[in-house]
């Protein structure tokens, strides 16, 4: 995984391999947690399904990285993922 590697990547491999269910939820996750090395802003489509996820690693990683979103959305986005647990 490049991440690991020191590598610079893209934002759209970054979103790649949280996007990558071959990797498993650990690593998903902490590509999650690094998203902020990548870029300042994401947009809500991006991070919205990882919100909502079944792994509840990948919903606490995203409710971090939901830093990136815009704060008026992402408070609105917050109040309907937790609704949605």
């Amino acid at each position: 995984m490049q991440l690991n590697a020191g590598k610079v990547i893209t934002l759209a491999q970054h979103w790649t391999a949280i996007n990558d269910e071959a990797l498993n939820v650990i690593s998903r996750t902490s590509a999650l947690q690094v998203l902020s090395y990548t870029t300042q802003s994401i947009p809500i489509k991006e991070l919205q399904p990882d919100l909502t996820h079944n792994e509840a690693p990948l919903r606490l990683s995203a409710a971090s990285a939901s830093l990136l979103i815009e704060p008026k959305i992402r408070e609105h986005i917050l109040i309907l993922a937790s609704q949605s647990l």
